[in-house]
């Protein structure tokens, strides 16, 4: 259903509604729980006793039999605040793309980084929030592969001998002994 609607009506390059789901629901769901908070409030500043008294000149009786027939009235459109409220998710979950895929993006290519199985360089979607995030993730990644080659062109320099190869297998245990403690468990 999601990618024939998306395909049909919002052409889009997303084939997933939930990109990173528990984070995305945590997401909509503050905001839905903000927007319920600023109807709440409005409703209660507009048609609250004290606030009527202060900025109204009508008498709080007239004001209340206006408030009950608002109600009266409004009590009919629950399905259209219903589907207002479907909008709204729908829109927060099209929002929440532009910052959560990215998001995911960011986190995968550096878990391939840090198994080194990746050089190309991040990309984000065009639209996307977070995309000046790209370009100093890829000057790190040219940084640390200029590093890289850097120690090994300095390792092909060290003569190979019995005492050398005793003591670079002894630093490479060392650090593979450091790696190994930092990974987590």
């Amino acid at each position: 259903m999601w990618k024939r609607f998306n395909e049909k009506y919002l052409k889009t390059k997303r084939t997933k509604i939930w990109i990173d789901s528990d984070s995305q629901k945590r997401f909509i769901l503050d905001l839905v729980k903000h927007y319920f908070l600023m109807l709440v409030l409005v409703f209660f500043f507009v048609y609250s006793y004290p606030f009527v008294a202060w900025f109204t000149l009508s008498s709080p009786l007239e004001h209340r039999a206006v408030l009950e027939d608002f109600v009266r009235i409004n009590v009919s459109k629950w399905p259209l605040f219903l589907a207002v409220l479907f909008i709204f998710c729908f829109y927060a979950i099209m929002i929440s793309h532009k910052i959560f895929g990215p998001l995911v993006k960011l986190k995968n290519h550096f878990q391939l980084l840090k198994e080194g199985t990746t050089s190309r360089p991040l990309r984000f979607r065009e639209g996307d929030y977070l995309m000046h995030l790209a370009d100093p993730v890829n000057e790190y990644q040219q940084n640390l592969q200029q590093k890289i080659t850097e120690i090994e062109q300095q390792l092909k320099k060290i003569p190979r001998t019995p005492d050398t190869e005793t003591q670079l297998i002894a630093i490479e245990n060392i650090l593979t002994t450091i790696a190994s403690r930092d990974q987590p468990q």
